[in-house]
């Protein structure tokens, strides 16, 4: 071969390599608009080369939460995101509700409503109810019958799977409230058991609101542990660890989320590959994700 011909040889092989690495970041920032350019052919999962698999035989149930016009989420794209990829789902957990003055139930204004969507899926349908307010929430334990009252006819009249409660307060609540707040969720899990639904609640141990011992001994279905949603590995295998010693281990769900709580950058594949892996290593069937959209290479996890 010539000097020339060798020296467009090169060219050519350079040429495919920088190819190479451009179609390869292309794949990896994909975006949902990708099914709709093709006529609703579902988006393929990434294939990152050799990598340690996870069983995707075990029993795991998969939620995702949404925050909705909360987070400023773009619904509409994201509900065509989860319509494609519903077979790696079993639940989605979305804004619905809030505590209200005086133990009640409110409806939160401005909102989608996209109860029917889930379920024309087949997904499991879980709206939260949320409150940051200690003072609204030490009114519900005082008041309790008529707010689980109304929770649960409204479960029933719009066939919700159950619900999702989110109660953060900003305030430290004392011993006390801890217990009786363990005791509220006993009574609202007993109410939806006998109407054939369910209840999932998010803890966390950076407020003393949560009493894991007092929570464990409650009849509530799920427990989402926001503690791993912790930035380090070393402290999301502490949170694991706390909370399988604490839970029994048939209440346990695992909270992810899809960034660095304390920078704000999105974890790597191998950030969030070793975090299921180590799910996976205790045995832990139920993860739940905040929040949509997910990135593209979370959705090889879920399946």
């Amino acid at each position: 071969m010539s000097r020339v011909g060798r020296m467009n040889s090169r060219v050519y092989f350079l040429v495919l390599f920088v190819f190479g690495l451009l179609f390869n970041q292309a794949v990896h920032s994909m975006v949902p608009t990708w099914v709709a350019n093709r006529g609703g052919v579902k988006p393929p999962r990434l294939d990152l080369g050799s990598r340690a698999e996870l069983n995707s035989a075990r029993a795991r149930s998969v939620m995702v939460w949404m925050g909705l016009e909360i987070t400023g989420e773009d619904v509409p794209s994201d509900l065509a995101l989860i319509h494609y990829y519903k077979r790696d789902l079993t639940a989605v957990s979305y804004e619905q509700y809030e505590l209200g003055a005086g133990a009640t139930l409110m409806l939160k204004p401005g909102i989608s409503n996209v109860t029917a969507a889930i379920e024309s899926d087949g997904l499991q349908a879980w709206p939260m109810i949320i409150s940051a307010s200690l003072p609204n929430i030490e009114a519900l334990l005082e008041n309790q019958s008529a707010f689980i009252g109304e929770a649960v006819s409204t479960a029933l009249r719009l066939n919700y799977t159950g619900y999702n409660v989110d109660f953060e307060p900003t305030a430290e609540a004392n011993a006390s409230v801890a217990r009786e707040y363990a005791q509220f969720l006993n009574n609202f899990a007993d109410a939806l058991h006998a109407a054939g639904k369910k209840l999932s609640v998010d803890i966390a141990s950076w407020n003393t609101f949560w009493n894991f011992t007092a929570l464990a001994n409650t009849s509530v279905d799920t427990f989402y542990d926001m503690d791993t949603y912790a930035a380090s590995y070393a402290d999301f295998e502490s949170a694991l660890t706390y909370v399988n010693s604490t839970l029994p281990s048939s209440k346990i769900g695992v909270a992810l989320i899809t960034q660095n709580v304390n920078t704000g950058t999105p974890l790597s594949y191998e950030e969030v590959e070793e975090r299921f892996t180590l799910v996976e290593s205790y045995g832990i069937g139920r993860i739940a994700i905040w929040d949509m959209p997910l990135p593209t290479f979370w959705w090889n996890f879920t399946s």
